[in-house]
């Protein structure tokens, strides 16, 4: 990545991670802007075109077959999985419960990248996610599962998530960013499509109107999220998952929610040294796993 290049990326994953933080300010002032499946299904099916057309205006070459599947199904992992607590009426729902499990993100990323990792001196190492997990653990309430579905609905898609980017990169070194995009967003919304036609069949999800606000913020989370994940790399990306609860936390104690406390800090400081020492991570070298930005 080029030196511009790579402060554009970091601007636009910074950005990112302030909007995630703080999309609960928006619903809070802003209701119609509450995401849904619905409208994060559209979001991505919008975005997905967009980038096809862009690809083919561009005349970039298509993707093989193989090769298109795999970045659709890493793509309903990276966009969908966030979002499958939806599908359940238990523990794997609450909003915290999730906060945490996708905690193990980089863990799993760190995991993937080892076994990946041709260079046993450069392969990631486990204890930052673990670390930044255990300062999610201090700060959110866990309400443990009483039962082995609600664990799966709880751990399931953070493997999955984190499978999904540690992979990507390789998977999509082939493609133009172009194509990957157009793929990586189709296969997200049509998972988030899927889960919520499913959830309206069993009645757990009552019909609804598509807000334009919720929307237009979804397609910015999407397309700034499709735009770091591609570039950045997977450890670096996978440092979100402590950056956003970090920065909830201090507009929280910026807000007066909630106060500062030795038990907060020491959290807090957790999450900010495993976010830093996974930002640090080593980077690929050229011509390995490199996307081609065209």
């Amino acid at each position: 990545m080029q030196r511009g290049s790579a402060w554009r990326t970091q601007a636009a994953f910074a950005f990112l991670c302030l909007v995630a933080a703080s999309r609960w300010i928006f619903s809070e002032a802003w209701p119609q802007s509450v995401s849904t499946l619905r409208s994060e299904a559209w979001a991505c099916g919008l975005l997905a075109v967009i980038f096809a057309a862009a690809a083919v205006v561009r005349r970039r070459p298509l993707p093989g077959l193989r090769s298109s599947v795999q970045i659709v199904v890493l793509g309903a992992c990276l966009l969908a999985m966030p979002a499958i607590g939806a599908a359940f009426h238990n523990a794997a729902a609450d909003s915290l419960n999730r906060t945490v499990a996708f905690c193990l993100v980089p863990v799993i990323v760190a995991f993937f990248g080892g076994i990946m990792s041709a260079e046993t001196e450069s392969a990631p190492r486990l204890w930052p996610g673990l670390a930044g997990l255990g300062g999610a653990l201090l700060i959110f309430p866990l309400f443990i599962p009483s039962s082995p579905w609600a664990y799966a609905g709880l751990v399931l898609p953070a493997i999955a998530l984190g499978a999904a980017v540690a992979c990507l990169r390789r998977a999509a070194c082939t493609l133009s960013a172009a194509w990957s995009a157009a793929l990586l967003l189709g296969g997200g919304g049509g998972c988030l499509a899927l889960l919520e036609l499913a959830l309206r069949t069993t009645g757990g999800s009552p019909r609804s109107t598509v807000s334009m606000g919720a929307v237009g913020l979804d397609i910015l989370l999407a397309w700034l999220t499709i735009h770091v994940v591609l570039r950045l790399e997977p450890l670096q990306y996978a440092s979100q998952y402590f950056i956003v609860p970090l920065l909830t936390i201090g507009e929280g104690v910026l807000l007066r929610i909630s106060g500062m406390s030795l038990r907060l800090a020491g959290a807090g400081l957790l999450l900010a040294v495993a976010a830093a020492v996974l930002w640090r991570a080593p980077v690929a070298k050229p011509g390995t796993s490199t996307l081609q930005l065209r």
